[in-house]
């Protein structure tokens, strides 16, 4: 007679992986952020996302200045400053958002800024980095504990969050219209131009309870249709999220009853 195994391959695999994810339930949650600066629009850029032309007779424009915002792998677009221009408008610094109507004949300083005194393209502040986007991001981890007896984890938790890389940087810029007065709605925000940016990677500074704050270096798009930009990646920091299992564990092995 023919015994059964008891225990199927599949079933056991499975049961591994279960054991293996729940021991890996904790996280260290990174605040990642995406900066930029020398943001950059050259006077022969085809522009012409404020130029007043909506058709609804309620909606009101103020060309050709225009806040602009960004969706990318950071975060999406809000009406704040994730890309100032030069221009105060609205309290924010807009750029000349309609390139038809107020072309660049030259010594044009009321709609363009750079090079001082031509004025014929348009350019950020020196200084002015701005952040268009931020997410928190979790990273799954094993229990802190502690090996030499101390009292102080010393592995595990966020030390082993060792580096974290963005591979696909992506800026997409629109001309926010962003107000909607119920039953009317004004318009929608323009698109502008697409910025792509090479793989951003850092090294972490991680103790088990928390990483401190680290950063990339700048980096110049490498393809859009016309404007420019540098971005770089900031991880604010890193904090150690505990969970059920990781709790369970300090009652039953003295070994994760520590400090972190």
């Amino acid at each position: 007679m023919k015994v059964m195994n008891r225990f199927h391959p599949t079933l056991v695999m499975l049961a591994m992986f279960l054991v293996h994810a729940e021991v890996r339930a904790a996280t260290c949650r990174l605040s990642v952020a995406g900066v930029n600066r020398e943001r950059f629009v050259p006077g022969w850029a085809a522009l012409d996302q404020e130029c007043g032309w909506e058709p609804e007779p309620w909606c009101w424009h103020s060309p050709p200045f225009g806040n602009w915002g960004s969706d990318s792998n950071y975060g999406r677009r809000v009406d704040g400053d994730q890309l100032g221009g030069w221009r105060p408008e609205g309290g924010h610094l807009q750029w000349n958002s309609c390139l038809y109507f107020y072309p660049c004949p030259g010594q044009n300083c009321g709609h363009y800024n750079f090079p001082l005194p031509d004025c014929i393209h348009q350019k950020s502040f020196d200084g002015d980095n701005n952040a268009h986007g931020s997410k928190y991001v979790g990273m799954y981890v094993s229990c802190p504990e502690d090996t030499n007896g101390d009292g102080y984890c010393d592995r595990g938790g966020c030390k082993e969050a060792w580096a974290y890389a963005e591979w696909n940087n992506v800026i997409a810029l629109y001309e926010l219209d962003p107000w909607y007065s119920p039953p009317f709605y004004c318009g929608r925000d323009d698109y502008v131009d697409t910025l792509y940016f090479p793989p951003t990677y850092v090294s972490l500074a991680c103790e088990p309870g928390y990483c401190w704050a680290a950063g990339t270096g700048w980096a110049a798009r490498t393809s859009s249709a016309f404007t420019y930009a540098e971005m770089a990646m900031v991880v604010n920091f890193g904090v150690y999220i505990d969970d059920d299992y990781c709790q369970s564990q300090r009652f039953l092995n003295p070994r994760y009853n520590c400090l972190w």
